[in-house]
């Protein structure tokens, strides 16, 4: 073949997969197969591989711009550049393990395959400076100092996590990024999937559970489905992560739209697929009785077993202290959910707690719980018999609670971390998978931290913040989780700060079934007697007032120059927003409480209403800035499979809540008859 031929049509081949990878990951990556003596930039990190570990590391790093790059070689130690910061990477014979040294000048990736190799060459890019905080954000420094003196720090000691299993459900019944990524098919998703997948990995994560929607007993929209998951599949198993699916079974308890499986062929679409794990969910307020409970979950296992027999089978241990939900069996009186621990013991329990309560303080009321301690005991009983358990808190509730108003929270790092520490010191932990409802508004950093925690617990749970912001601002966050931690868990005043759409309000009122803790109404406080209005205030009314005051003091501490980071300006409008609810809130009540006397009221409300304003630039300002690389998915109307038609962020982003109540008010005190929003579409 005539050479100049031969060179252009390898040229158009080199050209083709640039382009390729660019669509597919977002960005573009030179990759150097085989060859020694290439030259690159000097600040730019190379990695030297054999064949069978490239493929791994070369999709893993091909969302770095460049900065890192691959080299494939026979010999990897023969392979390395002058001049260059060189990452040997070799296998160690382990699953998970890593370690890093550094040897004639070059450095050594040492890890189980492929997962070890992964975190071990994460680890370093983190000492070079590296930070993955957000699945669609990372921080790649320009320059790279020396990192002779950081590795010999750690060098040659093994790292090994603490818990086996370490990841995230994503809870996609709710329409957050993953649903729009993960479960609906699209070009898009399929990148913003691996951008996912490799951030969970990145925090030491080795597994995703996702929460199945019923739309794929749609042979049409199965079969976009099916080809789009087995794509997501087959990356996170190539790097070492494993995928789970949750269905629910008892259509009496399904109240959203999840996968129900009521015959032995509702698992075959799912199953066809090779995933690693399914949880059996049982919906939550209602039950069935305990020998059908019983019976049919051994069914089911034995169903899912019939598809494949090395496929995990995990079922959850709900919360909900409802009359109803309460069992009698074999003598014993239970809750319903703790029937699990009668079925096949193959069958590994997950233990749920809800919102940013934790299995060790107050639960405020939530689910009508005065506190978890029935999950704390079972878990720990079954960690004192050696056997598999696996603890299942949330770092984001939605619905009206939290990132839904929105919230800026990191009391739920402090009870993720209460959590972990607590229960690694009773014994070994098999499993800490954390339910994630969205990341915008800070809540990436809850997941970020919680994933930390299930591979080390550190000392304090402000560890993870200092690899991601300057000193005052771990202080700001640390501080506000101390506040949040006083005011919202010990007295209490969480009702305070969420919202209520008409479902949560209904539940309230009915004390039947309820999710959220309730708050007295303003029709209720206007009717109380004397001396209970006077026990709401010093409970309530000066409580808020208190935590109001130090916030803002933290606003105070905020330095007057904001630069572009992304993380401070998030950080900035979460503490805004924050500051705002409360005294938005506060101010409602205070309107209501002088009302309640018969005395002036009016400034409370005009100053509500100013606070409502500003709070309206906070959330628009906020969405000019959202992470997610869709914004619009997140705030707008918009079909999808879940029941709710909208994005996630659509009630904070038009702060419904707090309009709803602000005409609560307006309707208690009789300034207005407008009709209530409902928040709920």
């Amino acid at each position: 073949m005539n050479p100049r031929k031969l060179l252009d049509i390898v040229g158009s081949y080199v050209v083709s997969q640039v382009i390729y990878r660019a669509i597919l990951f977002g960005t573009i990556h030179f990759f150097t197969v085989v060859g020694c003596g290439s030259k690159f930039d000097k600040d730019s990190i190379l990695v030297v591989a054999d064949k069978s570990s490239s493929d791994v590391i070369e999709e893993f790093i091909d969302d770095l711009s460049g900065k890192v790059k691959l080299k494939v070689c026979d010999d990897p130690s023969k392979c390395v550049e002058d001049g260059m910061i060189n990452i040997i990477v070799e296998k160690l014979d382990c699953k998970e393990c890593y370690q890093i040294t550094e040897k004639n000048g070059n450095f050594v990736v040492k890890g189980g395959f492929p997962a070890g190799i992964i975190y071990g060459l994460t680890h370093f890019l983190e000492l070079a400076g590296f930070r993955f905080p957000h699945p669609f954000y990372s921080i790649i420094p320009q320059k790279i100092d020396s990192l002779k003196e950081k590795v010999s720090q750690i060098n040659s000691k093994i790292f090994e996590p603490i818990v086996e299993q370490r990841g995230l459900q994503l809870h996609i019944l709710h329409p957050i990024e993953a649903l729009f990524s993960l479960w609906i098919p699209s070009p898009e998703g399929e990148k913003e999937a691996f951008k996912i997948i490799n951030w969970i990995a990145r925090q030491r994560g080795n597994y995703i559970q996702l929460t199945a929607l019923d739309n794929i007993k749609k042979d049409e929209e199965y079969l976009r489905w099916k080809e789009h998951m087995k794509k997501i599949l087959d990356y996170a198993h190539r790097i070492g992560v494993k995928v789970g699916v949750k269905f629910q079974i008892f259509s009496i308890s399904s109240f959203q739209r999840a996968y129900l499986v009521n015959e032995k062929q509702d698992l075959e679409k799912i199953l066809s697929l090779p995933f690693d794990a399914v949880n059996i969910s049982f919906g939550e307020f209602t039950g069935t009785t305990p020998d059908e409970f019983i019976q049919k979950v051994n069914e089911v296992y034995e169903w899912v077993k019939s598809f494949n027999k090395d496929i995990d089978v995990y079922a959850t241990i709900h919360v909900g202290n409802f009359e109803n939900l309460w069992v009698e069996y074999k003598g014993e009186k239970l809750l319903y959910y703790f029937l699990i621990k009668y079925v096949n013991e193959d069958i590994v329990p997950w233990v749920h707690t809800v919102m940013f309560y934790n299995l060790f303080d107050d639960a405020g009321g939530a689910y009508n719980h005065e506190d978890f301690s029935l999950h704390r005991e079972f878990l720990f009983e079954r960690i004192k018999q050696g056997k598999k358990v696996n603890y299942f808190p949330e770092t984001a509730y939605w619905v009206a609670f939290d990132n839904s108003v929105p919230l800026y929270l990191p009391i739920y790092i402090v009870s993720r971390w209460i959590d972990i520490k607590n229960i690694t010191e009773k014994g070994k932990l098999y499993s800490h998978v954390i339910f994630s409802s969205g990341w915008e508004w800070g809540y990436w950093l809850f997941d970020y931290s919680s994933l930390r925690f299930s591979w080390s617990v550190p000392v304090t749970w402000t560890e993870p913040l200092s690899e991601l912001f300057p000193d005052w601002g771990k202080d700001i966050i640390k501080r506000l989780g101390e506040i949040q931690y006083d005011y919202l868990i010990r007295k209490r005043l969480t009702p305070y700060v969420a919202g209520e759409d008409f479902y949560v309000h209904l539940g309230c009122q009915s004390k039947v079934f309820f999710s959220q803790p309730c708050r007295l109404t303003f029709e209720e406080l206007i009717k109380m007697p004397e001396s209970q209005k006077q026990e709401f205030m010093k409970k309530v009314l000066e409580p808020i007032a208190n935590m109001e005051k130090e916030i803002e003091t933290l606003l105070e501490n905020f330095p007057s120059y904001v630069n572009s980071d992304p993380l401070i300006l998030e950080l900035r409008d979460g503490l805004d927003i924050t500051y705002l609810r409360v005294k938005f809130m506060r101010n409602l009540y205070e309107a209501i409480f002088l009302y309640s006397y018969g005395k002036e009221f009016s400034e409370k409300i005009d100053t509500a209403i100013m606070v409502l304003n500003k709070a309206d630039e906070v959330v628009k300002r906020r969405s000019k800035n959202f992470f997610y690389p869709r914004p619009r998915l997140l705030i707008e109307n918009i079909e999808n499979p879940t029941i709710y038609q909208f994005g996630y962020l659509k009630q904070p982003h038009n702060l419904c809540f707090w309009k709803r109540e602000l005409a609560q008010a307006k309707l208690a005190m009789g300034l207005s008859s407008e009709n209530i929003p409902n928040c709920i579409d």
